[in-house]
């Protein structure tokens, strides 16, 4: 859901033609579940803390009565939803694989050159499979794609 503020006015879903005044504040941008934001992006010229509390409120009410909508649409379907199955990483392999790639990592992000940080990354990867094949010989190769 989308919020912009130019001058005294606030709106929600505005168009881009309103938001190029020069009277622009502030737009956001928040999204998640009923009853929760959990994504915020900001953007604009500096914004009073209640002022961006008072958008994401209104937001929060706006999604929820979108969200609403949306619920009841699905029931007068009538339609199940699909289920969606994830998976989770086994707790052994993501440990060894965070501590593989803890110390190493940051400076592998952090090379002065697109060149020196895709080499860095290639060992990392090469390495990191090793590490794998011994740390977790259980796990599968194949699907590591390194």
């Amino acid at each position: 859901m989308r919020i912009a503020r130019v001058g005294g006015e606030t709106r929600v879903a505005p168009d881009n033609s309103w938001m190029v005044s020069p009277d622009f504040v502030f737009e956001t941008f928040a999204s998640g579940p009923a009853g929760k934001i959990n994504m915020i992006e900001l953007s604009g010229n500096e914004v009073k803390e209640e002022e961006a509390a008072t958008a994401y409120r209104k937001i929060q009410e706006e999604m929820d009565a979108l969200i609403a909508f949306q619920n009841d649409i699905v029931k007068q379907v009538g339609k199940a939803k699909q289920t969606v199955h994830l998976y989770a990483a086994d707790d052994a392999l993501r440990a060894a694989v965070e501590g593989y790639l803890a110390p190493l990592l940051n400076d592998a992000v952090f090379q002065k050159t697109k060149i020196d940080r895709e080499q860095k990354l290639d060992e990392i990867k090469k390495g990191l499979a090793e590490h794998l094949a011994t740390a977790v010989p259980e796990a599968d190769p194949a699907r590591w794609n390194t």
